[in-house]
């Protein structure tokens, strides 16, 4: 069953934080983020690991080698001690893919999960394999890539002996292109992701964007008020909250003692210092109840729809028609989808049943049928509904009345 964000009471601590007049903007925020769930995360890298491996070893049935991305921690001030053991989302990722290469190998494929360079020379490793949870800015792999990736291995890619891939759940476009930019080894063809985002949707709201750069002020990062490298990510992880993020998201502030205003005290954020509370889980099961969609729909010009959408119950049909208000405003599929993103597998079936129904084509231009329902749906007539087995039909079309 739905339910409303502000049940959960960290999220109305944290939404009280708010001058009045920001609270629907910082809810709006908060149902614009994309929660990823550890189940969904866990699969999405295992299935993008495993169709790379099928595709390269359909030609050659060569040992494919699986490393994850850690964060280097040695500096010179500790570059003559021991080597400190990473804590980051690289532990969760290993994990993830120690149980894959078990399936693997157990069906005869051969993977190995961060082999030695003398081993991975013994076995002829044709492809190599770096796992990372995210890519915001693309620093974080440049830096590994420097620092942890052995000569031998950079000297088989340039011979052309191996080829390097990329996996990740999330990929930020610009991280995508330093990436390739500064490492020639790297062909953008072969770094795949479930969610590429050319630009983040967060951004693209004017209310959102001002509130984000307003209340950094009050956190111990303002420099970070769209995430580091201004990304401005609406990417979170169940188990961690991207830096790439906005500030107010995950960086607590210090109260200012002169004061007792509201706007000096301290900011508590709601993913403390990018860490998941147990009690936030609920925001990653997919059933909070989305109640700042009309926004979208009043920010792409369809006003009577975006008030009727506040008043419609049915949840299929809300769904189709902010997904036709939209396609009429010529937003693309790809937008669509980012727009959508928190509930992103059931924004691409409505958009597959859409297509199918023909109310709208591949490239998301309404078919005359669509426009005609989107106009119903506008006037408060009848309203789409999507039936297994039956079509629905609107009153008119191409300005013939129909009989039904």
């Amino acid at each position: 069953m739905a339910f409303d964000i502000k049940e959960i009471p960290l999220v109305k601590k944290w939404l009280m934080q708010f001058d009045m007049v920001d609270r629907y903007a910082a809810e709006l925020l908060l149902q614009s983020l994309n929660y990823v769930s550890l189940s969904d995360f866990e699969k999405s890298i295992q299935n993008q690991v495993e169709e790379i491996v099928e595709n390269v070893q359909k030609s050659n049935n060569s040992c494919v080698a699986i490393f994850t991305v850690s964060k280097n921690l040695q500096n010179k001030f500790n570059i003559d001690k021991e080597r400190k053991l990473e804590n980051d989302s690289s532990g969760r990722i290993g994990h993830t893919l120690k149980n894959l290469e078990r399936k693997l190998n157990k069906l005869g494929k051969r993977v190995e999960l961060s082999p030695r360079v003398a081993s991975m020379s013994q076995m002829k490793v044709r492809h190599i394999i770096y796992v990372d949870d995210f890519i915001g800015s693309g620093k974080r792999f440049t830096d590994f890539w420097r620092k942890d990736v052995s000569k031998s291995v950079k000297s088989w890619v340039s011979g052309g002996y191996c080829k390097i891939w990329i996996v990740s759940h999330t990929v930020h476009k610009i991280g995508l292109e330093k990436i390739s930019k500064n490492i020639t080894a790297i062909d953008a063809s072969r770094v795949k992701s479930q969610n590429l985002i050319e630009s983040s949707q967060l951004l693209r709201n004017e209310r959102i964007k001002q509130l984000l750069i307003k209340y950094a002020s009050r956190t111990n990062k303002n420099g970070a008020a769209l995430g580091y490298g201004d990304n401005c990510s609406p990417v979170v992880f169940q188990y961690g909250c991207p830096n790439n993020s906005p500030a107010i998201l995950w960086a607590n502030g210090k109260p200012n003692k002169k004061t007792n205003s509201i706007s000096d005290q301290r900011w508590d954020s709601l993913f403390s210092e990018r860490s998941v509370d147990a009690s936030l889980y609920p925001l990653f099961e997919n059933n909070i109840s989305y109640l700042t969609y009309p926004e979208l729909l009043w920010t792409v010009g369809q006003y009577q729809l975006a008030l009727k959408f506040c008043e419609e119950t049915d949840k299929s049909a809300r769904l189709y028609n902010l997904i036709l208000a939209l396609s009429s405003s010529k937003y693309t599929r790809k937008k669509i989808e980012e727009v959508l993103l928190p509930i992103k597998d059931k924004s691409g079936e409505a958009i597959n049943k859409l297509i199918k129904f023909g109310l709208i084509d591949k490239n998301m231009k309404l078919s005359k049928f669509g426009e005609d329902v989107l106009e119903n749906n506008r006037k408060n007539k009848k309203i789409f509904v999507d039936k297994e087995y039956e079509n629905f039909y609107p009153t008119s079309y191409l300005g013939f009345h129909r009989e039904i």
